[in-house]
């Protein structure tokens, strides 16, 4: 039986984005109840900044923004176990955030489904002055990474 000493070919991804900084924006974490893990990140100190929605509560704990987002199958038998829904990481302008677009959708193994696009802000609520959010972005990008965690790219100016 022959055996080949040659390994799988490995696609190769682009050249590193030089320079580019990323910023915590905030952690997206699904809870079974929203009122309960409210009332737990109260207790740590954290306090309500969003208004009131259905869709997800923000909560600021020190430096760090939480988003809690309340798992939909929790009042049926589907509930999943707590998790992160989603990491969020800010850039410096939009210019940045289209830069990190061209590269996302250069890379093989992060624009393997389709090509992300850049969005109009927010996704959630009605936008605008109505949105949740204490403050929402100008733009975000929506990717995954190969483990199909949702990543989210979002430029504020």
């Amino acid at each position: 039986m022959l055996t080949s000493t040659t390994e799988p070919t490995r696609r190769r991804a682009p050249s590193r984005m030089p320079g580019l900084a990323f910023s915590h924006d905030h952690v997206a974490l699904t809870v079974r109840d929203l009122e309960v893990s409210r009332e737990v990140y109260e207790y740590l100190g954290g306090r309500v900044v969003s208004r009131p929605s259905r869709g997800f509560m923000e909560i600021v704990l020190g430096d760090i923004r939480l988003h809690l987002v309340p798992d939909e199958g929790a009042t049926q038998k589907k509930a999943r176990a707590p998790r992160i829904d989603h990491l969020c990481l800010r850039v410096s302008s939009l210019e940045v955030l289209n830069e990190v677009e061209r590269h996302v959708n250069a890379h093989p193994l992060l624009a393997r489904k389709r090509p992300c696009v850049v969005e109009d802000s927010p996704p959630l609520g009605d936008g605008g002055k109505d949105h949740c959010e204490e403050r929402p972005p100008r733009k975000t990008l929506y990717f995954q990474d190969p483990d199909g965690i949702r990543l989210e790219v979002r430029a504020y100016s």
